[in-house]
């Protein structure tokens, strides 16, 4: 059993459930320590020696910080999992699991950045048409690389864990999935609904439900602001 392991968070992140989801699916005890960014504590001193980047999640284990969500979910299966069917050492399943997580960091979690940086940063007050035109694109390619069961075989790994905070927030809150478009996005989301995390950490998906209603609150205080 993992002992000293701190992941600072907060539970609306998509990135900060997938590590929470990967670390109860590995049975690892976390102290989950939460960051306000209402309150703005991602930029204060004792945060920025550990994350200079000013995100979340960040890990702490035995007072030696990890950032990024996808680097922390491979070392905690790396380092704690009593095998390795969440993150296969085979060379070629692996590379296909790397692949996939840098799609996610890149293309479907990047729009959720995005807005969230255009609204509690910069005041926005309505969605860039832009982004969501690139969120369907994103679904487009989605779709074509999931070519079978899961994004990287025929068994749940790491990247499916990661990616599906990233498609069901896109999809609940800025781009309404057709599922007639993506039936095997659509069928990949449900059998994935199916695994325990997503009871016990993704709460049935209320955590996005939460998220959505904090965007929909700040936008409120920028249109008065204006």
């Amino acid at each position: 059993m993992a002992n000293n392991i701190i992941l600072y968070m907060t539970d609306i992140s998509p990135p900060c459930r997938a590590v929470l989801s990967v670390a109860y699916t590995l049975g690892i005890d976390i102290e989950k320590r939460y960051v306000s960014f209402l309150k703005r504590e991602q930029f204060s001193d004792w945060y920025l020696k550990l994350n200079p980047e000013h995100t979340v999640p960040t890990l702490q284990d035995n007072n030696k910080p990890i950032t990024d969500s996808h680097a922390i979910c491979a070392y905690l299966v790396d380092k704690y999992g009593k095998d390795d069917t969440l993150y296969p050492k085979d060379l070629y399943v692996r590379a296909r699991c790397n692949q996939r997580m840098f799609f996610d960091a890149a293309t479907l979690f990047k729009p959720i950045r995005d807005v969230a940086f255009s609204i509690f940063k910069n005041g926005s007050t309505e969605i860039d048409p832009d982004i969501v035109r690139n969120i369907y694109a994103s679904y487009d390619m989605f779709e074509a690389i999931l070519d079978e069961e899961y994004l990287a075989g025929k068994t749940m790994t790491i990247v499916d864990i990661c990616a599906f905070g990233s498609i069901t927030t896109l999809d609940h809150l800025y781009a309404p999935m057709p599922p007639e478009k993506y039936p095997k996005t659509v069928a990949w989301v449900e059998r994935l609904k199916k695994e325990p995390f997503y009871a016990a950490i993704e709460e049935n998906g209320k955590h996005v439900a939460e998220y959505k209603r904090c965007i929909m609150y700040v936008k409120d205080l920028n249109r008065h602001r204006k």
